[in-house]
């Protein structure tokens, strides 16, 4: 992607955000996330290594539905930083 303003670029993100795509991906990994929370339970004898892989597949998915919000954040504060920096710039040119 060429040079795009973080602007530019939080608009992208906010779109991803509501896109009926990802809110789709979004309450498909969220029903993954509680069937194993199920299976942990429903599973009282689970190997260590399982119980393991199952939390960090449940952790993995949380921070993939985190993403954009994550990113919009992120994004959203850069682009009040650049609005100060410009009026700081402009203060003084004065």
């Amino acid at each position: 992607m060429a040079q795009v303003s973080n602007k530019k670029k939080l608009e992208l993100v906010l779109d991803v955000k509501e896109h009926e795509g990802w809110l789709f991906i979004q309450k498909v990994m969220q029903d993954e996330m509680m069937s194993a929370a199920n299976r942990l339970a429903d599973t009282p004898n689970m190997s260590v290594e399982e119980l393991h892989f199952r939390r960090g597949a449940m952790w993995a998915a949380r921070k993939l539905i985190e993403i954009p919000s994550v990113l919009a954040a992120k994004l959203e504060n850069d682009v009040a930083m650049e609005v100060l920096q410009a009026e700081e710039v402009y203060k003084q040119g004065r």
